[in-house]
């Protein structure tokens, strides 16, 4: 139980993390040792951002890694997430969910010039299930925010860098879509009526 906990210095390279090879060895040394870990944070930090209480209760046992629970505030919204990673790097009961009550200060993490920036603001909600080998991770993501709702049903196939899927988009007013994305004026040949893809 700790007041204050600055993650950084206890967390992979996230460049390490973006490879296979290194997702397969940080995964591989964390399920190598047995260890039981529960943590209570009142206030952790990552990269600078504050992500406010955390709380972990994690375990690897005989070359399985299981998270019972992370919950966290990163810049005020509520994480929480549970899974396990057993032999061959296997995913079950992957489940991540992230509720922000205001999408505004996300906006500023979005790279310089992102179309999309105009509709981080309000509420926004992600869930996201995962689940498989390596070579076949289904994932069902479902987020809301700015007034659009997006759902899809991917495979990853990790060493391949290949993701493959059903995407939808909804958002209620196409035309006002449009004008947040800095296009004004389509109202009177668009019509009214939402936007589906």
């Amino acid at each position: 139980t700790l007041d204050r906990l600055a993650l950084d210095p206890w967390l992979p390279d996230p460049a390490l993390l973006a490879t296979p090879d290194g997702m397969a060895a940080f995964l591989a040394r964390a399920a190598a040792a047995d260890a039981d870990l529960r943590l209570q944070v009142a206030a952790a930090s990552l990269r600078g951002l504050p992500f406010g209480r955390l709380i972990l209760d994690a375990q690897s046992d005989a070359g399985r890694l299981t998270l019972r629970r992370l919950d966290a505030a990163p810049l005020g919204a509520r994480l929480t997430a549970s899974g396990v990673v057993g032999e061959g790097g296997r995913l079950s009961d992957g489940l991540l969910d992230l509720s922000i009550p205001d999408l505004a200060p996300w906006a500023a993490l979005a790279p310089p010039g992102t179309f999309l920036a105009p509709l981080l603001r309000g509420p926004g909600t992600l869930s996201l299930s995962a689940a498989g080998p390596p070579d076949a991770v289904a994932f069902h993501l479902a987020a809301e925010g700015g007034g659009i709702r997006l759902e899809a049903q991917p495979t990853l196939a990790l060493a391949a860098r290949r993701l493959s899927g059903p995407v939808s988009l909804h958002h209620p007013g196409a035309p006002r879509l449009l004008e947040t994305l800095g296009l004004p004026g389509a109202a009177p040949w668009l019509g009214d009526g939402s936007l589906s893809l």
